[in-house]
């Protein structure tokens, strides 16, 4: 389902003014690599290369900057890499950053309509997905409400039951469900089993829950600072993981 080679992101680090050339400008914002100047570029990828098959929920960890929520824009195509390339074969459903692509002034509902519409969906498609979205979500009244008005952990309950209801082959999933309360994390948890067993959904997740990625992955990779470390059985990476944190 996704095909990443030699995945690389560079940033230029510290702030960008008049310094900064207009050809080095361009470049970043179109992915191409932003001029080197020896100091202030900052790989936060760096040749990754991995797929993810049909079906399987592959864990990605690491500490804080290591470069996996870099990974998981690049693969939501928010921004483009700077040299690399991603292959993708279906509808992707991205749970990234709590409420990314919600309209603020428009309400839950309307939100349900408008997911839809951005993943391509027909109007009989969106119509028979909205009851379940609304029944996993258990937002109440809220659901007529703009989103604006939603603490974070309702914007997660919706956005989880929007991209885990949606007609999305793949899911891209980072850190959101530590938002929720136990009860609705584990419901999460089902759901994710059930879309990967039943549904044959691909899912990419990115937790610092090792319970969680214990679970639920069938194999998980390691970053650190930008570049894989480790790739193979789930207790493996986990293993990797607590070790370079200190922990084993």
């Amino acid at each position: 389902m996704i095909t990443a080679t030699n995945l690389s992101k560079a940033f230029r680090t510290g702030t960008i003014g008049y310094g900064a050339t207009l050809y080095s400008r361009l470049g970043s914002l179109l992915g191409g690599a932003p001029a080197d100047d020896g100091k202030r570029l900052h790989w936060a990828l760096k040749d990754l290369s991995f797929t993810l098959a049909p079906g399987e929920v592959v864990g990605v960890l690491g500490h804080n900057g290591s470069g996996k929520s870099t990974l998981m824009k690049l693969l939501a195509r928010i921004t483009p890499p700077t040299e690399g390339r991603i292959e993708i074969q279906g509808r992707i459903g991205a749970l990234i950053e709590i409420g990314m692509g919600f309209h603020p002034e428009l309400t839950g509902r309307e939100n349900i309509q408008f997911s839809g519409v951005l993943l391509g969906m027909s109007k009989a498609e969106i119509a028979a997905a909205t009851p379940e979205i609304i029944a996993f979500a258990d937002i109440g009244a809220y659901l007529d409400e703009p989103v604006k008005r939603y603490s974070s952990g309702m914007f997660m309950r919706l956005a989880f039951a929007v991209s885990a209801h949606m007609d999305a082959e793949i899911l891209l999933i980072d850190e959101v469900l530590a938002v929720g309360d136990a009860g609705f994390q584990a419901k999460c948890l089902e759901r994710l089993r059930w879309l990967t067993a039943s549904g044959g959904r691909s899912v990419l997740f990115v937790s610092h829950d090792m319970g969680a990625v214990e679970a639920l992955c069938h194999r998980a990779m390691v970053l650190d600072h930008g570049q894989k470390v480790f790739e193979g059985d789930t207790a493996g990476a986990i293993a990797e993981y607590r070790a370079r944190q200190g922990l084993a």
